[in-house]
């Protein structure tokens, strides 16, 4: 399990809590980066902002809160 310390962990509830049917421009990059870190899947590329690449990126929000989950023991998304 990768670790973080506990302000990169309210970071990452903060950023994973904005997202909703969208994710926001601004939380992109941290959300895949993040993503990548968490799966041990460093040379995945990120996907287009396009509606056909929403799978992707939902994968991505699951495994983050599924990581959340993890250390807490509760729901985040």
């Amino acid at each position: 399990m990768v670790k973080y310390t506990e302000e990169q962990i309210e970071l990452m509830k903060v950023n994973i809590s904005r997202v909703g049917s969208h994710i926001p421009h601004d939380i992109r990059l941290y959300i895949w980066n993040t993503y990548k870190e968490i799966s041990g899947n460093s040379k995945e590329p990120q996907p287009c902002n396009c509606g056909t690449a929403a799978a992707l990126w939902r994968k991505a929000c699951d495994t983050i809160a599924a990581y959340l989950d993890e250390l807490e023991g509760n729901e985040i998304v």
